[in-house]
């Protein structure tokens, strides 16, 4: 699949209905789904390592996209936040509500400008990092397992 594609398809995430307004992007109050529980590993993972994230509550039903982001408490999830590169689509968990992705983690900044691992700057502003399980379907329906760097 192309990196446009890619790209559109997360954009098409988190629009949210009118304006074209980013249903993620918008310094909000985030709308995490506290069913949903995310788990990465390892916890500060060196350039080129490979990261293990977990969802554990999701709904079988649904095809999850797991993204690397970048994450502030009170700011929803967006494509502007995350490596658009690194989006693994469609992943459906288990019939416990349980789903795996593996992730590369390459050090990236995101289109919003903030970086992972997070700079001095971004850490100071509230700044993290880490793996993210979203619902293409509701914007409301995402958590992220954070790094710790």
């Amino acid at each position: 699949m192309n990196k446009k594609a890619i790209v559109g398809i997360v954009s098409g995430l988190v629009l949210a209905g009118g304006a074209g307004s980013m249903a993620l992007a918008a310094p909000q109050v985030a709308s995490i789904d506290n069913s949903l529980h995310v788990t990465v590993s390892p916890l500060k993972p060196a350039q080129g390592q490979t990261v293990n994230a977990k969802l554990r509550g999701g709904n079988p039903k649904v095809g999850y996209v797991c993204i690397l982001t970048t994450y502030k408490a009170g700011v929803k999830l967006s494509a502007g936040d995350s490596n658009t590169n690194s989006a693994v689509l469609n992943i459906h968990p288990n019939k416990y509500g349980v789903a795996k992705c593996q992730q590369v983690f390459l050090k990236f900044k995101s289109p919003h400008g903030h970086s992972c691992p997070p700079t001095r700057k971004d850490k100071a502003n509230g700044w993290k990092c880490g793996v993210a399980f979203a619902d293409p379907n509701h914007r409301t329906h995402w958590n992220v397992g954070l790094f710790h760097f």
